[in-house]
């Protein structure tokens, strides 16, 4: 939405939000804005084409 909007390309979420926000002329909620603060707790990244197999080791 943010490249559309803005042109923006690979911007990470929260400032894709301050951009949309901006555009739109709306606040953040606190209950979004709050999330980006808050500690990174599943720290494991899984590429697409291996979901499946870390499903069935994960069982």
């Amino acid at each position: 939405i943010a490249n559309a909007l803005t042109g923006e390309i690979d911007v990470h979420d929260i400032d894709a939000l301050k951009s949309i926000a901006k555009v739109a002329d709306i606040t953040i909620p606190s209950m979004i804005s709050e999330l980006f603060e808050k500690e990174i707790t599943q720290k494991t990244i899984i590429e697409k084409d291996a979901i499946e197999q870390e499903i069935l080791a994960f069982l």
